[in-house]
């Protein structure tokens, strides 16, 4: 017996789930794909045919020779704008001993616990909707011209212990996704650790103790929950998601690689990305400001090189403008005892060094120190590492040596700055903030986004001069 999955394809749902093909698209943390990789094993399916179209290097990639599921796959190909089942006329006698034949995006719906069928009846079981058919399942001969069909005498999957499930519109994927979280996710094989009260915690995922999470709920691997977010209930986190201090998320779906910003609440929805979807009226809103919701893929990154033709000159330029003020003044606070404090770090390229920050002196130096945080003399030290290449001028604050040895070798990239949205922060940053920083600006940054948080550094210098000269007056 073997099985057709027909991969081609570039349905709406995935459209406007993000770039991924619909094989690819994650149900209850794991692949769509691999739920049916979990069926044909569980029927004494070996031997299994991705037709492939759309997103075929990515499907061929993540799938592989089929070793991990203990199946053998092989792979064509079938342009999109030919129908599926000409693939299967292509060389009927291949199906004589039984198909399972996928021809559009569904899931395997599991009706309850059971795990395996050994023993089929000779009539094929077939799932059709209005568009055609979904799926059929035979375990006796079939030709060509029957698979691509739902007879009359076709019994339903609920024989078997199935209902398949079409996947065309977000408001279908969403209430699966709510089924799977709510206590459906135990008949499938869990994507990480399944707790009693039915969360089910992936792997290497940052859970702080000021979190609130609620069961039941999904967290994928690789996730981050900032300080005082509330997770739950009926919540599934894919991974590689970062979910941003003090955020609520509740009866929601998230997806791989979604940025969640701080203070934002997402409920009853699909958030993918940039993209906020409502399953109820499938509306759709892409979220402009980044730092409320955005995707934390590679596709964002900007390269390197440009970064360097463009930040470079500025760091240099800023060594020079602030070299003599800062030796003018640099001197009379550090006789009132103003210092820099130098901590290990890693800067660019794994490289190791002092990390300089400014550690003000008494009430005596306090209108110098004034004027010296005011031109931003502080950071001179650091411009200069910029320039000699130590550390870019604009990223996320360089992680310490050794103490942060790990975090370095879990981020997508390593982009130490001489600026950091630390510099930029009124409050002593909470627990865990630092990390969750250095993997949103790992996964996006851009040029454009340096250079407003440089302008955010001096216009609060600015603004705190201000205030600081009101209350000394007032």
């Amino acid at each position: 017996m073997k099985a057709v999955i027909h991969c081609g394809g570039r349905p709406a749902l995935a459209t406007m789930l993000g770039e991924d093909a619909w094989p690819l698209l994650p149900v209850g943390n794991r692949p769509l794909l691999e739920y049916w990789f979990e069926l044909c094993a569980g029927l004494g399916i070996q031997e299994v045919r991705l037709v492939l179209g759309n997103g075929a290097e990515f499907i061929e990639a993540y799938a592989g020779n089929g070793e991990r599921w203990g199946l053998r796959l092989s792979y064509s190909f079938l342009k999109d704008e030919y129908h599926p089942d000409c693939f299967l006329q292509r060389d009927p006698e291949q199906w004589r001993d039984g198909l399972l034949y996928v021809r559009r995006p569904s899931f395997p719906r599991r009706l309850d616990d059971r795990q395996a069928w050994k023993d089929f009846a000779t009539p094929a079981h077939a799932a059709s909707d209005a568009n055609g058919l979904i799926c059929r399942f035979r375990a006796g001969p079939v030709s060509a011209a029957d698979a691509g069909r739902a007879a009359a005498d076709d019994r339903p999957f609920e024989e078997l212990g199935l209902s398949i499930v079409p996947l065309d519109d977000v408001a279908t994927y969403y209430d699966l996704n709510m089924k799977l979280v709510a206590g459906e996710i135990t008949r499938y094989i869990q994507p990480g650790y399944l707790a009693r009260d039915g969360s089910c915690i992936g792997y290497n995922v940052v859970l702080p103790p000021s979190a609130q999470l609620l069961p039941p709920l999904l967290i994928g691997n690789d996730s981050r929950i900032g300080p005082l977010a509330a997770v739950g209930p009926c919540v599934v986190l894919g991974s590689h998601v970062v979910a941003d201090r003090q955020c609520t998320l509740d009866h929601c779906v998230v997806l791989d690689g979604t940025y969640i910003g701080a203070g934002v609440e997402v409920r009853g929805k699909i958030a993918a990305g940039a993209r906020l979807l409502d399953p109820q009226t499938g509306a759709q809103v892409d979220i402009v400001d980044p730092w409320l919701m955005a995707r934390l893929g590679r596709g964002a990154q900007v390269s390197d090189l440009g970064r360097a033709l463009a930040e470079w000159p500025l760091a240099v330029l800023l060594v020079l403008v602030q070299a003599l003020p800062f030796l003018l003044l640099y001197p009379l606070l550090r006789a009132c005892g103003g210092h820099f404090h130098h901590r290990p770090v890693h800067g660019r390229r794994g490289r190791r060094f002092d990390f300089p920050e400014w550690q003000p002196p008494a009430a005596a130096g306090g209108g110098m120190n004034f004027l010296f945080l005011l031109l931003g003399l502080d950071c001179l030290p650091r411009f200069l590492m910029a320039a000699i290449g130590r550390v870019w001028l604009c990223g996320h604050s360089p992680l310490s040596a050794p103490g942060e040895n790990k975090l370095l070798t879990e981020l997508v990239h390593y982009h130490p700055g001489a600026l950091s949205e630390a510099d930029v922060r009124s409050a002593t940053p909470q627990s865990g903030l630092r990390e969750i920083e250095a993997r949103y600006y790992a996964r996006i940054h851009s040029i454009a986004g340096d250079m407003g948080l440089l302008l955010r550094f001096f216009g609060r210098r600015m603004i705190g001069a201000v205030t600081s000269a009101e209350d000394l007056h007032g």
